[in-house]
């Protein structure tokens, strides 16, 4: 029977402060230059996550917008036909 091979382990070191501006221990903390430091994988699930709830985000801001568009016909409609009740009573 094979043994298990064991996954590879990755050690990840925060980057040097005096050589590089992106360390963790910079009071000028960047998020972008931070991601840099990072591992290309993670900054790939990190990308994917970004992606995903900027179209969640897009998908209700659209959603949002149909039910305004609605709501302000609604009113329209409702302003509408109070005018023409009153003209009606002149």
């Amino acid at each position: 029977m094979p043994r298990p091979v064991r996954p590879k382990e990755v050690v990840w070191r925060a980057p040097d402060p005096d050589h590089d501006s992106g360390g963790f221990n910079d009071l000028s903390w960047d998020p972008m230059s931070c991601q840099q430091a990072l591992p290309e994988r993670v900054r790939g699930v990190i990308k994917v996550i970004f992606r995903r709830r900027k179209a969640s985000l897009l998908q209700r801001e659209t959603k949002l917008e149909g039910e305004l568009v609605d709501l302000e016909g609604r009113a329209q409609q409702t302003v509408d036909r109070d005018t023409e009740e009153w003209l009606m009573l002149l």
